[in-house]
């Protein structure tokens, strides 16, 4: 079954097959025409295994790092964003309480552009944050927001509303 002899480069590129996981030494010999007695001793006789054993790990590490690296920089990334995120929203909360002192408290259609507008920052923040993905699993609550005091209780175009705060349900 055996050929003669192999030469170097022959040996060679059965030993890369070998280290690329194409076989075992049986099936590299039997692909290559060599006793299999003879590759195995010549794999034990030069450490092929330790050799991949030793390959491996550093591959593991060298892997290991770049992701130990790699998740550090999108943390910091993450991080960056929220940063910034929380800023933009305390600035536009911030314009929105200066433009809350502007509005007439009986002018219904200004306090319902100015709850729109409030709600653009928070919901930003809230996916910035992750809130909403938390409270997916959440019944909605009730919620109930003053922004004058009496409550509102302005006509709106003809028709009396009777004197309450503006409700809504959070989703």
């Amino acid at each position: 079954m055996g050929k003669p002899i192999m030469t170097k480069i022959e040996w060679l590129e059965l030993k890369a097959a070998y280290q690329r996981g194409e076989g075992s030494c049986a099936e590299l010999a039997k692909a290559y025409g060599v006793k299999p007695g003879s590759v195995s001793s010549r794999c034990r006789r030069e450490g092929w295994r330790v050799e991949m054993m030793e390959l491996d790990a550093q591959v593991g590490r060298l892997v290991g790092q770049d992701l130990t690296q790699r998740a550090q920089t999108l943390a910091q990334r993450r991080q960056n964003f929220l940063e910034r995120t929380l800023v933009e929203s305390e600035d536009w909360l911030d314009q929105i309480a200066k433009a809350k002192a502007l509005v007439d408290v009986d002018d219904i259609d200004s306090l319902r552009k100015l709850v729109s507008t409030w709600q653009i920052p928070v919901e930003y923040g809230r996916k910035a944050f992750g809130l909403n993905e938390a409270e997916n699993n959440r019944p909605p609550t009730l919620v109930s927001i003053s922004m004058a005091n009496p409550p509102i209780s302005a006509p709106m175009k003809g028709t009396a509303i009777p004197s309450m705060p503006i409700d809504w349900v959070a989703e």
